[in-house]
């Protein structure tokens, strides 16, 4: 199971990119024997917030498989397994995963709202099969 992004933050950063691409092309039109070398900077910057919303698109935030739930970002991808969970939690708007030497926190805000159902319905299961485990286990 995939869950995506919200379209806010696609959106935002999308928009992000045009607006700094813009910014750098403005340089360009100026008139006046200017250094150009200053318009690279907000062109790269925006590339990289276009570039970073078509990658957050097309990957994904959260990959749910059998053994795994996996957390994309840019930067880093986090994982944790899903046979030695040993504690899940809601708090503040964050999904907490924990095992017993990692933990892996989820927003809730940055669900798309189409799939935070099919997220809740999987974590609220996980949830009750954990407990249920803890129970017997005491």
């Amino acid at each position: 199971m995939k869950i995506a992004y919200t379209n806010k933050r696609l959106l935002i950063n999308f928009l992000l990119g045009i607006v700094w691409t813009g910014i750098g092309l403005s340089y360009y039109f100026e008139d006046g024997n200017h250094s150009k070398w200053r318009a690279y900077v907000p062109i790269v910057l925006g590339l990289i917030y276009v570039l970073m919303s078509s990658y957050e698109y097309f990957r994904k935030y959260i990959e749910i498989t059998n053994e795994k739930i996996i957390v994309y970002s840019v930067i880093r991808r986090k994982e944790i397994e899903i046979n030695k969970l040993t504690q899940t939690g809601y708090y503040a708007g964050y999904y907490t995963f924990k095992t017993s030497d990692n933990t892996l926190k989820i927003a809730k805000s940055q669900i798309s709202p189409k799939d935070l159902p099919k997220f809740d319905s999987f974590f609220n299961e996980l949830n009750s099969k954990l407990n249920k485990e803890n129970l017997i286990i005491h």
